[in-house]
């Protein structure tokens, strides 16, 4: 044995044998690097490239004149009226349907756990949103919320005033509810998996301490679930900020000023020829989207990471 073993240990530690497998690595490596080259190549050039010269533009006059102003783009788009509107109901909606949405989510979630007759059904079905179209999901919203849809029917019957619910403030929670309604499935899942990580240990303790259902989610549910709540909140809000078709369908290229979003100022920018006021939109956009991810994953990092 210890000659098989002192013979294995002189054969792997062969100068010749390290010198072949750092070769055999090396041009593994450059095989590789080759089969991505085009990935990367498209990258730099559809993505990276007109990126960093949009970084460029925003600080002069435009294409036509690449005189250097300084940040007074960035500080006349500040100064824009429409560009606060667009802005502030960004950021209300996403406070409001993430919020509305994790709340949701981690009710259906907790009641999923109790494992009640029928909770496999409803796991699944809560899919179905994700997997419709959503043009037609829309289409059904503006027929149940349009001028004498069917909400106003049946309000109608109730002895409730009706309300043009998509060209008034009701607008915003329309669209609140439908991103809802679309996209909560999708986190129930992973809170269900979350939720279901935990040892049933933890709760047989609590529950022979008498410990109640509240301090229990927050003692034990909450701490040990953390990372899943930071990753579930950050591709809630991406998918909040990206709701902008839902919007646009919904309201079209000018829906009322409740829903007027900031992918639709920059799209109307764009139609205008407004190239300045669009680069520099996005790219505070980016930067505003770029640093929250950036705090929330380094935020993660000190309570552990996980894999889905």
């Amino acid at each position: 044995m210890s000659w098989r073993i002192s013979w294995g240990y002189i054969f792997m530690n062969n100068p010749r044998r390290k010198n072949h497998i750092a070769k055999w690595r090396r041009k593994e490596n450059f095989t590789g690097f080759l089969f991505t080259l085009p990935a990367l190549l498209g990258m730099m050039g559809f993505f990276f490239f007109p990126f960093c010269l949009s970084i460029g533009v925003s600080f002069t006059n435009g294409f036509g004149d690449l005189t250097f102003v300084g940040f007074r783009n960035y500080a006349t788009l500040f100064g824009n009226p429409t560009f606060q509107l667009a802005a502030y109901n960004t950021a209300r909606f996403i406070f409001t349907a993430v919020l509305s949405i994790l709340v949701l989510s981690v009710f259906l979630s907790l009641l999923l756990q109790k494992k009640q007759k029928g909770h496999e059904f409803f796991r699944v079905s809560f899919l179905f949103p994700l997997v419709l179209p959503t043009a037609s999901i829309i289409l059904f919203f503006q027929l149940l919320f349009s001028v004498n849809g069917s909400f106003d029917v049946f309000l109608e019957r109730l002895g409730i005033p009706v309300s043009n619910w998509l060209h008034s403030p009701y607008a915003f929670y329309v669209l609140v509810l439908l991103y809802v309604w679309k996209n909560f499935g999708y986190n129930v899942i992973l809170f269900s998996a979350a939720f279901s990580s935990i040892p049933p240990a933890y709760y047989e303790v609590a529950q022979l301490e008498g410990i109640s259902e509240w301090r229990k989610f927050f003692k034990i549910t909450l701490p040990m679930t953390l990372p899943y709540w930071l990753f579930i909140i950050v591709s809630s809000i991406i998918s909040a900020f990206s709701s902008f078709r839902e919007a646009f369908i919904l309201g079209g290229e000018h829906p009322h000023s409740s829903i007027y979003m900031l992918q639709h100022f920059i799209n109307n920018n764009f139609q205008n020829l407004q190239y300045v006021r669009v680069v520099t939109a996005s790219i505070l956009i980016f930067s505003v989207i770029f640093l929250f991810v950036f705090f929330m994953l380094k935020f993660r990092n000190r309570y552990g990471d996980i894999e889905l």
